[in-house]
Formats: structure tokens, C-alpha cells, sequence
């Protein structure tokens, strides 16, 4: 996620969102610069990239942005009229990404907070890596 691991943890049987066998990993960011006393050193991170990378071979085997607004950085002129078009809208904020797939990735350890062990935040962390 943006250059550092983010891993994936099984899901809770019981959750009725997920099915068996599935993997969750939870992200904390920042997606706007809104008032500039509330953390002026922590920059946006959006559009988020996220790269699913294949352990054996430290290679990208896929890639999506995710946007937090309109990826044409256009304001809705209104609401959504209704749940079909928020979902469009939704859909419309993924973006395939493979300019970055078959590269290499070194994957840096990170020591997560017992507070947030199955939780990124990359509010913590250097922007960009590196």
C-alpha cells in the first residue's frame, strides 16, 4: 500500500461480509489536507496503489488506485439519485493499474503497535518510503 506492507489476516468465520477462506487487511490514511493545524506534516496519501505482490518472486502480480473523491478531481454536482448510481460512482474510483506490474518489490519489515497489529496507518510512516 503506497510502497509499504500491508498484510492480510483471516477473516472472522462469523462475519456475515466475508466467506470462508477470505483475508482482510485494514488501512488507516489520510485522504485530504483539510485545515492545515490538524497534522500540516502528515501529507494526503490518495489516490492510494495498491500492489498485490507474489512472495516467491518479489513481483507485482497486480495493481489498483483507489481514489477517495472523483478521479477527475471534478465535485459531484449532486447527490447520488439512487444506490445504482453511488455504485457506479464507487466503481468509477478503482483504477487498474499495470504500468507497475512484473516489477520487483523489496518489501520493508515494519514492527506494527499492538494497538494497530492488523492495521497500516500511513499517517506513522515516511512518505514516500524511502
Amino acid at each position: 500500500m503506497n510502497g509499504l506492507p500491508c498484510a492480510f489476516h483471516a477473516a472472522q468465520p462469523a462475519s456475515r461480509k466475508t466467506g470462508p477462506g477470505e483475508t482482510a487487511a485494514g488501512v488507516r490514511f489520510r485522504a485530504f489536507p483539510l485545515a492545515q493545524t490538524l497534522h500540516p506534516h502528515i501529507p494526503a496519501h490518495a489516490p492510494l496503489l495498491l500492489e498485490w505482490v507474489d512472495k516467491a518472486t518479489s513481483t507485482v502480480v497486480a495493481a489498483a488506485r483507489w481514489h477517495v473523491w472523483n478521479p477527475r478531481n471534478q465535485p459531484y454536482s449532486e447527490r447520488p439519485r439512487d444506490e445504482a448510481e453511488a455504485r457506479s460512482r464507487h466503481a468509477d474510483r478503482w483504477e487498474n493499474w499495470p504500468q507497475t506490474i512484473g516489477q520487483r518489490r523489496v518489501i520493508p519489515k515494519l514492527v506494527f503497535p499492538p494497538e494497530g497489529k492488523h492495521t497500516l496507518d500511513l499517517r506513522r510512516h515516511r512518505f514516500p518510503p524511502g
